[in-house]
């Protein structure tokens, strides 16, 4: 018998990654998050490919190489970066504060 999560609870855990970034979160209201050792492709497959806040996906749910635990609502979320070699951005709201209210 096999169980399936709903898809609004997608995490992405990045234990044995070989490509462990750092990941930045920055908020509407001005947090900045900076969360290490994830694994850059287990990432990328749970970041929604536009910039709208998914319906289907509440929060940001990321357990990094060393078990630790980020989660944040993506509707504060403005944007969420990684630095390997270089700093990259990987998603950007394109819903702004005013337009949420």
């Amino acid at each position: 018998m096999t169980t399936s999560q709903p898809e609004h609870s997608k995490a992405a855990i990045g234990l044995g990654a070989t490509d462990l970034v750092i990941v930045y979160v920055d908020t509407k209201d001005g947090a900045k998050y900076e969360f290490p050792n994830m694994g850059l492709s287990v990432l990328k497959n749970v970041i929604p490919p536009s910039g709208r806040v998914p319906r289907d996906q509440p929060s940001l749910i990321l357990m990094n190489f060393s078990t630790s635990v980020l989660m944040v609502p993506f509707n504060i979320i403005e944007k969420i970066s990684v630095f390997g070699n270089k700093r990259e951005v990987l998603w950007e709201s394109t819903v702004s504060t005013a337009e949420e209210k």
